[in-house]
């Protein structure tokens, strides 16, 4: 069911009230224009600018050998912060593959 443009105001002044550190007067009026102009087209739109925008701190990025949680433990390691136990890479004999 489709919000009413009431409750997305709601939810706006919401989201602004609990995050006041991180959004200004000036986002509030902007989320609102979004909303009442171009409606739930803008919205994905200023999603799809946010998640474009660069990171501001560090990311780490998995390469194609490896899986995000393995590049984490690897970076957390290369710190010298104990993760735990390693996984270690699964070893696949002839007699375990199919015909």
């Amino acid at each position: 069911m489709k919000p009413t443009s009431s409750e997305v105001q709601q939810r706006i002044e919401s989201l602004v009230r609990s995050n006041q550190v991180m959004f200004s007067q000036d986002n509030e009026i902007n989320f609102k224009k979004y909303c009442t102009e171009y409606g739930r087209k803008s919205i994905n739109e200023l999603i799809m600018e946010i998640n474009a925008l660069p990171f501001k701190t560090p990311q780490l990025i998995a390469t194609n050998s490896q899986d995000p949680q393995m590049c984490v433990l690897k970076y957390l390691e290369s710190k010298g912060i104990n993760a735990g136990r390693t996984p270690q890479e699964p070893v696949v004999v002839q007699s375990q593959l199919l015909s």
